[in-house]
Formats: C-alpha cells, structure tokens, sequence
C-alpha cells in the first residue's frame, strides 16, 4: 500500500467536516478488501484535549466526521489498513464554521433595581460558538402592584457592541415587573435567549401641596380642623393614611428634615409614657378618603385603635397627613404638615370657659 493521497476538505459547517478522497483501485492497495478510518482531535473550550476514530465506508468517495464544536480548529487525518499493514495521510487542521451562540448563563444575569430604572449585567455565553458580534437586550412589563399602570404598551428592544457587559433601562413605573430578555449574536444570527423577572422598587405616594391657609378649617381650645386630601399612589395602591400630631418642645431635639416621616406608629398613651415626640391620632383606610374631606384633630374618638385625645390648650403642635404604600418587601411614606397649632391666651380662656374651670378660680 501507499499512503493516502489527494485528501482534501470538501465541505466545512460548523459541526461537520465533510472529506473527499482519492478512489483506491487493487493496484494500490493489492487486495480486494481494506479498512478505512478518519481520527480527529480538538481542544475543548475548557482545554481539554478530545479525540476520537471513525471507521468509514472504503468505497464511499466522501466521508462525513460529525458532532464537532463550532469555530473550532480539528485536526484529522485518514488511516488505511490490511492485512499487509496500515498507512496514515498527513495530518489536516481545518476550522469548522460559526454558529449561533449559546444563551448567556443565568447564573452570571445580575439585576440592581431602583424606582425607575433597572441596572442588568451579565457574561458572555458559556458556548459563544464563534466570534460575539452583538447583544439584542430587551424588556416589558408583566405585571405591576398598581392596577392603574398599563402594561399594554410596546417593550423597548437595544442593541449593544459585543463588549457591553452591562446595560441601565431608564424611566420604568414604579412597582412593576419587568421580563428582561438578552441574547448574544455571531455571524450566523442570534442565540436563544436568557430571560430574567426583575421588580422595581416602590415610590412614595405623591402629596398634592395645599394652597395657603387651605388645611386650616378652624381651632378651638383643645381641638384644630385640618382638612384631608387623597394622595396618589406610585408604584402601589395607597395602603393607609395616618394623622400624626407632633408636640413642639424646644427642649426637644427638632426634626431634621421636612421629609422625614413618622413610619413607627406611636399610640398617644406610648408616646406620653416613653417621652416619644408624637405619636398617631388616627389611621385611616383608602376608602375612608376618596376626596377631600375635614378632620378635628383632638376629637376624643378611637380610628383604627389609635385614640385622638383632646390637644393641651397650654402646647404646641404641628399636625401631619401621612399617605402609606405597602407590599410584601417594602413600605413607603409620604408626609405633609397640614397646620400648626399654637398656644394663646384666648385658646386658654376658650378652654377654661368650655371646662366650668373659670368659675372655681
């Protein structure tokens, strides 16, 4: 026998190789019946060397090697054998053909929300399958805590270089969530994709300002009427609506900022015992405010197991309207001072009148 001659790669796809070869007459090969074999080998995407022999038709002019990786360099070369020996062709390294990338691993896909946006990052695919020439990243929204966001609106779909490792979707409603899609793409076209549900966070509800002296509706010694908006949900529906009463003290520390809200609730008699600031006059249910509506602060009823006693005629006051939104993982708040309310000699004259106190001093 001689060895092997005119082996050439007829035909190269991203997971096969396809061999033309010489026709082989008795001349050469001195018998009637041979053995032909193709081995392989290639280096795995984690550098591991695979090999592997086919035994092939003889007569075929053609031979097909198989469950190749893609945008890989194989080397192979043909083997034949009789009874008189074997002979091996020089070896052939060819690089099988680009295909469409696997999908990138779920397990790198990291989602950092905040009210309105979405940061997502990932890796490249696991099988990128030749070289990345894009990312297709998109989203919509599946379902949210406010049913009075539409989620029927069109998702936005963005291309990125195959460098990107990162991408922030922008102006997103609170308190939905999203279905992030991503896919990576080569020459051949897109992978599949790799999906991920990502919920953004809740904002407070929203506090229409009130026109001036608009909150104030009257005052009496021991009492003040304030007068109470429904607030506007963002991101979820408004939970509860509290009236907190602030005691002014100058002894006491002040608040530090206008936005900071009373989320702890305090009942009048923890407040008194424990030298708490303020504590909860009422708490409402949405239902109790569907529109603006007056409130008498200090009117000695009980709302939701938070009393409203009568106000010292001899203290200071500021009274807040508190809009509350909840859901399982997190709770906002939103304040607003409605009125204050100051001690006076005629509010101290009103009241002694009003208590018979007047008359026994």
């Amino acid at each position: 026998m001689r060895t092997p001659k005119r082996l050439k790669i007829a035909e190269t796809r991203s997971r096969l190789i396809a061999v033309d070869w010489e026709s082989l007459g008795y001349n050469i090969t001195r018998c009637h019946t041979f053995n032909v074999t193709i081995c392989y080998h290639y280096m795995t995407a984690n550098n591991r060397s695979k090999a592997d022999c086919l035994d092939m038709d003889p007569k075929a002019p053609r031979h097909l090697v198989g469950n190749l990786p893609p945008y890989t360099n194989v080397s192979l070369k043909m083997i034949l054998t009789n009874p008189e020996g074997r002979k091996e062709s020089d070896e052939t390294i060819i690089q099988t053909d680009e295909d469409v990338p696997g999908p990138v691993p779920n397990q790198s896909l990291r989602a950092t929300p905040s009210e309105e946006t979405i940061s997502l990052y990932w890796k490249e695919p696991a099988e990128p399958n030749g070289v990345i020439t894009q990312y297709e990243i998109s989203y919509i929204g599946v379902r949210s805590f406010d049913p009075s966001v539409p989620l029927q609106r069109p998702g936005l779909t963005v291309s990125l270089p195959s460098n990107a490792t990162h991408y922030t979707f922008a102006q997103l409603h609170p308190g939905v969530t999203y279905q992030l899609s991503i896919r990576a793409s080569t020459s051949k076209g897109f992978g599949p994709a790799a999906t991920l549900n990502v919920t953004t966070n809740i904002s407070a509800p929203t506090i229409d300002e009130y026109d001036v002296s608009e909150a104030f509706l009257n005052e009496t010694a021991t009492t003040i009427t304030v007068l109470l908006k429904p607030a506007q949900a963002k991101g979820a529906p408004i939970s509860a609506y509290q009236i907190v009463v602030e005691e002014v003290n100058p002894q006491r520390s002040r608040r530090q900022a206008s936005s900071d809200c009373y989320e702890v609730p305090v009942s009048y008699h923890s407040a008194s015992s424990g030298g708490s600031p303020y504590y909860y006059a009422a708490q409402l249910s949405p239902s109790n405010l569907p529109e603006p509506l007056p409130f008498t602060v200090g009117d000695n009823k009980t709302y939701q197991g938070f009393w409203n006693p009568p106000l010292a005629p001899r203290k200071n006051y500021n009274i807040y309207l508190q809009a509350v939104s909840s859901t399982e993982r997190e709770t906002k708040t939103q304040c607003l001072r409605l009125a204050a309310k100051r001690k006076s000699t005629l509010s101290l004259f009103r009241y002694l009148v009003e208590t018979n106190t007047l008359n026994s001093l």
